[in-house]
C-alpha cells in the first residue's frame, strides 16, 4: 500500500490519466484522514468548517503543484490547520478539507473524491471534487470563488 508521500511523489511521474487519478485521490483521501483528525485534536474553534472559515480560492502556485525535494517531484497538498492560515486553497486543499468535515458531521454516509483529468499540452492535469452519497458532485473550489 502507498504511503502519502509515496503516492505523491508518484503521481507526479505518471503520465497515464487512471493512474494519475487513482493515486491523486489515494493521497487526496489520506489527506483527508489527517484533517479529521486534526479537527477532532485542535477543535473547529482552529479549524471552522470550510464554508465558514473565510478560506477563499486560489491557484496553488504552479511550483506547488510539482514541487522538488532532492530528486523526487511532488503534488502538494494542504492540511486543513495550513489553509486556515493562509486563507485561501485550491482543489487539493479544498476537497480532503470538505471530506473531512462531511464525515465527521455525517460518519454514517458514504462522501468521496471525485477526479477528472484533463490535458494542458503534454501535461495530465487532475482536478479534485466531492462525491455525494448521491451521487452528486460538489466542487468546493466553485464554491469558495464566489
Amino acid at each position: 500500500m502507498l504511503g502519502v508521500s509515496d503516492a505523491i511523489a508518484t503521481a507526479a511521474a505518471v503520465s497515464d490519466a487512471r493512474e494519475l487519478q487513482r493515486l491523486v485521490s489515494i493521497a487526496a483521501e489520506l489527506v483527508a484522514s489527517q484533517n479529521s483528525y486534526l479537527i477532532r485534536k485542535l477543535g473547529r474553534r482552529r479549524i471552522p468548517p470550510l464554508y465558514s472559515s473565510g478560506v477563499v480560492y486560489r491557484q496553488d502556485p504552479p511550483e506547488w503543484d510539482l514541487a522538488t525535494a532532492g530528486n523526487a517531484r511532488f503534488l502538494y497538498m494542504p492540511t486543513a490547520d495550513e489553509i486556515v492560515r493562509q486563507g485561501w486553497t485550491d482543489c487539493k486543499g479544498a476537497v480532503p478539507y470538505r471530506l473531512a468535515d462531511l464525515r465527521l458531521e455525517n460518519p454514517h454516509l458514504n462522501y468521496g473524491v471525485h477526479t477528472y483529468v484533463r490535458r494542458n499540452g503534454r501535461d495530465l492535469m487532475v482536478h479534485l471534487q466531492v462525491s455525494m452519497p448521491t451521487g452528486e458532485i460538489e466542487d468546493p473550489s466553485r464554491l469558495l470563488q464566489q
